[in-house]
């Protein structure tokens, strides 16, 4: 492993296990976690829970490199892989959630229901295994997986999460200084903001994750990719090509 690749490791680890001890300290502090609704406690507890598998992958990989058990390390890795596709794709959602919370204000609770956003996580999970038992029928050595995974599964979620918190946030920075406009200088004016303020402080929050999540997270992934394919000449057309291969090797 050379320095820019363990550079990105220690990145990526730290973050996750930042994010873990996070969000188990807000989930056992009730004062905080009274400030959010069922559906984005929902998405919270589960990201922990989430990250946490993350960082337990990446110590049992180690240990399958460390013992020389090549098919326990490509099983692991494949696990981890469909790991980070779920929290990316949860932290999509959390970021959609915070939009329709804004955009809505009080008929958001109509409109998006605790059992929306469990169907959503549980569609998640599907997705999780589903996508690991393919990975592991199809893909036979660790290589391969991370070409596969780079192209078609890494770097596409991490620009759609991207674009997602963009606009998101975007709007919902764009609301919070026309609430700022709209206050005037009076009492009740200034009573009127402490609560939004207070009301404020999950958007805050969420919105601290999702920029440590790209900066930790989507830029050691594209700085990742970036030198992968500048070191191997790798490409779409030769990936697509080897994965081909070996499905009709394997049907």
């Amino acid at each position: 492993m050379d320095t820019k690749q363990l550079l990105v490791v220690i990145l990526s680890l730290f973050s996750t296990v930042l994010h873990s001890v996070g969000f188990v300290l807000l989930w056992r502090a009730k004062k905080v976690i009274n400030q959010y609704n069922k559906s984005q406690t929902l998405y919270l507890l589960h990201l922990s829970f989430i990250e946490t598998l993350y960082s337990i992958s990446g110590s049992l990989r180690i240990l399958a490199k460390v013992t020389d058990r090549p098919n326990a390390e490509l099983w692991v890795f494949i696990g981890s892989s469909g790991v980070f596709i779920q929290l990316t794709m949860i932290l999509i959602a959390l970021t959609f959630d915070r939009y329709l919370a804004v955009r809505y204000n009080l008929k958001y609770l109509l409109i998006w229901t605790t059992k929306k956003t469990t169907i959503v996580i549980a569609s998640i999970y599907f997705i999780n295994i589903l996508f690991t038992i393919l990975s592991i029928n199809f893909l036979h050595s660790i290589q391969q997986a991370y070409d596969v995974f780079s192209q078609f599964a890494w770097l596409p979620l991490d620009g759609v999460f991207v674009i997602v918190a963009l606009l998101a946030y975007g709007y919902i920075l764009h609301k919070i200084a026309q609430r700022k406009l709209s206050l005037n200088e009076t009492e009740s004016s200034r009573t009127s903001s402490s609560s939004h303020k207070r009301r404020r402080k999950p958007f805050l929050m969420v919105l601290a994750l999702i920029l440590s999540f790209t900066i930790f997270v989507v830029v050691p992934d594209i700085v990742a990719l970036v030198f992968n394919r500048q070191q191997r000449n790798v490409t779409v057309c030769g990936t697509l090509s080897q994965l081909f291969i070996s499905c009709w090797y394997h049907c």
